[in-house]
Protein backbone atom coordinates (compact mmCIF):
# COMPACT_ATOMS: atom_id res chain seq x y z
CA UNK A 1 0.00 0.00 0.00
CA UNK A 2 1.49 3.33 -0.92
CA UNK A 3 1.40 6.42 1.69
CA UNK A 4 -1.55 9.06 1.73
CA UNK A 5 -1.55 10.00 5.41
CA UNK A 6 -5.17 10.47 5.27
CA UNK A 7 -7.36 11.76 8.21
CA UNK A 8 -10.86 10.99 9.13
CA UNK A 9 -12.65 11.44 12.46
CA UNK A 10 -12.78 7.99 14.14
CA UNK A 11 -14.85 5.40 13.18
CA UNK A 12 -17.09 5.23 16.85
CA UNK A 13 -16.75 7.30 19.51
CA UNK A 14 -15.17 5.31 22.49
CA UNK A 15 -16.16 5.62 26.08
CA UNK A 16 -12.90 3.35 27.07
CA UNK A 17 -10.43 5.23 25.10
CA UNK A 18 -8.15 3.35 22.99
CA UNK A 19 -5.55 3.25 20.24
CA UNK A 20 -5.84 0.56 17.31
CA UNK A 21 -3.23 0.02 15.25
CA UNK A 22 -4.37 -1.59 11.69
CA UNK A 23 -1.36 -3.32 9.90
CA UNK A 24 -0.23 -6.18 7.91
CA UNK A 25 2.60 -8.84 8.22
CA UNK A 26 6.33 -7.28 6.96
CA UNK A 27 4.91 -3.57 7.16
CA UNK A 28 8.21 -1.96 8.80
CA UNK A 29 5.64 1.37 9.55
CA UNK A 30 3.21 -0.93 11.08
CA UNK A 31 6.02 -2.54 13.53
CA UNK A 32 7.54 1.38 14.44
CA UNK A 33 4.46 2.47 15.40
CA UNK A 34 4.09 -0.48 17.98
CA UNK A 35 7.00 0.15 18.99
CA UNK A 36 6.52 3.47 19.71
CA UNK A 37 3.44 2.90 21.91
CA UNK A 38 4.99 0.41 23.68
CA UNK A 39 7.70 2.76 24.74
CA UNK A 40 4.92 6.06 25.27
CA UNK A 41 2.94 2.59 27.43
CA UNK A 42 -0.06 3.31 26.50
CA UNK A 43 -2.92 0.34 25.72
CA UNK A 44 -3.57 -0.15 21.84
CA UNK A 45 -5.21 -3.02 19.98
CA UNK A 46 -2.97 -4.41 16.66
CA UNK A 47 -5.10 -5.66 14.23
CA UNK A 48 -3.73 -7.62 11.26
CA UNK A 49 -5.50 -7.04 7.69
CA UNK A 50 -4.42 -9.76 6.43
CA UNK A 51 -7.08 -11.71 8.66
CA UNK A 52 -9.51 -9.02 8.35
CA UNK A 53 -10.39 -8.72 4.70
CA UNK A 54 -13.51 -6.99 5.47
CA UNK A 55 -11.77 -4.68 7.15
CA UNK A 56 -8.89 -4.14 4.92
CA UNK A 57 -12.09 -3.50 1.63
CA UNK A 58 -13.54 -1.42 4.01
CA UNK A 59 -10.99 0.82 4.71
CA UNK A 60 -10.07 1.08 0.91
CA UNK A 61 -13.50 1.54 0.33
CA UNK A 62 -13.37 4.93 2.64
CA UNK A 63 -9.99 5.59 0.35
CA UNK A 64 -7.19 4.53 3.23
CA UNK A 65 -4.43 3.09 0.97
CA UNK A 66 -1.72 2.49 3.29
CA UNK A 67 -0.71 0.83 6.77
CA UNK A 68 -0.39 1.49 9.26
CA UNK A 69 -3.97 2.87 10.17
CA UNK A 70 -3.81 4.67 13.32
CA UNK A 71 -7.41 4.77 14.71
CA UNK A 72 -7.37 7.04 18.36
CA UNK A 73 -10.83 7.75 20.00
CA UNK A 74 -10.93 11.05 18.23
CA UNK A 75 -9.44 10.35 14.53
CA UNK A 76 -7.96 7.93 12.11
CA UNK A 77 -5.15 8.59 10.27
CA UNK A 78 -2.41 6.31 8.28
CA UNK A 79 0.84 6.27 7.74
CA UNK A 80 3.94 6.33 10.61
CA UNK A 81 3.67 9.59 11.77
CA UNK A 82 5.67 9.64 15.09
CA UNK A 83 4.45 13.32 16.07
CA UNK A 84 1.13 12.13 16.11
CA UNK A 85 1.55 8.80 17.89
CA UNK A 86 3.00 10.96 20.27
CA UNK A 87 0.19 13.12 20.58
CA UNK A 88 -2.29 10.52 20.96
CA UNK A 89 -0.06 8.46 23.54
CA UNK A 90 -0.20 12.00 25.47
CA UNK A 91 -4.21 12.42 25.01
CA UNK A 92 -4.57 8.46 26.11
CA UNK A 93 -2.82 9.04 29.51
CA UNK A 94 -4.48 12.42 30.37
CA UNK A 95 -7.62 10.65 29.89
CA UNK A 96 -6.58 8.08 31.78
CA UNK A 97 -5.44 10.87 35.02
CA UNK A 98 -8.74 12.38 34.20
CA UNK A 99 -10.77 8.47 34.86
CA UNK A 100 -8.27 7.85 37.97
CA UNK A 101 -9.27 11.34 39.67
CA UNK A 102 -12.91 11.27 38.87
CA UNK A 103 -12.92 7.75 40.65
CA UNK A 104 -11.07 8.45 43.15
CA UNK A 105 -13.48 11.70 43.99
CA UNK A 106 -16.44 9.16 43.40
CA UNK A 107 -14.96 6.35 45.66
CA UNK A 108 -14.26 9.35 48.84
CA UNK A 109 -17.82 10.97 47.85
CA UNK A 110 -20.19 8.05 47.71
CA UNK A 111 -23.14 10.23 47.27
CA UNK A 112 -26.09 10.44 49.67
CA UNK A 113 -27.98 7.22 50.20
CA UNK A 114 -31.55 7.03 49.33
CA UNK A 115 -33.81 4.97 51.95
Amino acid sequence: MHLDNSTQPALFASEQPMITIYGQPNCQPCRLARKQLDKEGVPYDYVDLSERPDKLQQFKDQGLQSTPIIETPTERFTGLQPERIQQAAAEMRQQQQERNRHQSATLQNPGLEVN
